[in-house]
């Protein structure tokens, strides 16, 4: 995460073991969500830094993600 006024950077999320596809954000800003070529999605929460759960499942890299509402999520 990268603060844009100061373009430094804030922090890292590590987690995924390879590239990351896609990003989105929940409305309220406290979690984040990231896409991976290797098939998986994770779940961020922002206050903490740390993934609270890793979506597993589909049959190949995700390159999408949506969030429609709390608790709503499409890849």
């Amino acid at each position: 995460m990268y603060d844009l006024e100061s373009e430094k950077p804030m922090f890292s999320l590590k987690g995924h073991g390879s590239n990351v596809r896609d990003l989105a954000i929940s409305k309220d800003n406290t979690t984040l969500y990231s896409a991976s070529k290797e098939k998986t999605i994770k779940v961020w929460n922002l206050a903490s830094k740390t993934c609270t759960f890793t979506m597993k499942g589909h049959s190949g890299s995700v390159y999408k993600l949506l969030v429609f509402s709390p608790g709503l999520l499409c890849s």
